[in-house]
């Protein structure tokens, strides 16, 4: 992973734990979370494409957010109540 990404990724994260500290339970979509990354998201397949990795499937990005991944709404729950 390039560090652009990685830096994009790791600020997306703080950002999300400090909203899921406020609000307890944050949902994020899981084409947000490929956007944020710098990639393209596929629905159909769930997976996000970024320059550094092609065809990441969404519940592997949000497992790495310490999240669950609802696959027939397509988000990643991060935080507490989960």
């Amino acid at each position: 992973m390039n560090s652009t990404v990685m830096i994009r990724s790791m600020l997306a994260v703080v950002a999300v734990m400090s909203f899921a500290g406020c609000a307890g339970n944050t949902q994020l979509s899981a084409a947000s979370m490929c956007a944020s990354a710098g990639g393209t998201y596929s629905a159909q397949a769930q997976t996000c494409d970024t320059p550094a990795q092609t065809a990441r499937k969404a519940a592997d990005m949000c497992q790495a957010h310490n999240g669950y991944y609802d696959a027939s709404a397509q988000v990643c729950q991060v935080g507490r109540g989960q």
